[in-house]
């Protein structure tokens, strides 16, 4: 299984200079655990998970901007590569959203992620949305 076959495509960003509120209301609208943090050209800078966020608990982050808590990103990942490779990787870094860029192009923009939730369901065999359906299943039958 190739890295392509598994990752979601295409990536909500926002720039180093937005506000960490704004991020946080990004990962709202989206229901997302991340955002690619890109520079004027649209190139992979970093990232912002819920983690760099829960160290920002109780701060007013209307006044922090998304290049102060964000995590460098500095790993290249090629779609291509085996899913077994995007492992190791997370393994040693422990990142566990990796940012996808396109090799071909020459410069760091991103084209999917892949998080260590796609790998579990890969590893699962399961499908989306099947977690919701088995979340289901402990439900009274309505009368």
């Amino acid at each position: 299984m190739r890295i392509c076959d598994l990752m979601h495509k295409g990536v909500i960003s926002c720039y180093a200079e937005d506000s960490v509120k704004d991020v946080a209301q990004i990962m709202e609208d989206h229901e997302l655990r991340s955002v690619v943090v890109v520079n004027e050209r649209g190139e992979v800078w970093g990232i912002i998970t819920y983690r760099e966020m829960l160290l920002h608990y109780r701060e007013d982050i209307s006044q922090l901007k998304a290049r102060d808590i964000m995590r460098q990103y500095r790993v290249e990942v090629d779609p291509l590569w085996p899913v077994e490779r995007a492992v190791e990787i997370m393994k040693r870094i422990r990142y566990y959203h990796l940012i996808i860029v396109d090799p071909n192009v020459g410069t760091k923009w991103p084209i999917g992620m892949l998080t260590s939730y796609d790998v579990v369901q890969y590893m699962a065999q399961l499908e989306a949305g099947h977690f919701q359906q088995m979340l289901k299943l402990g439900e009274s039958p309505k009368s």
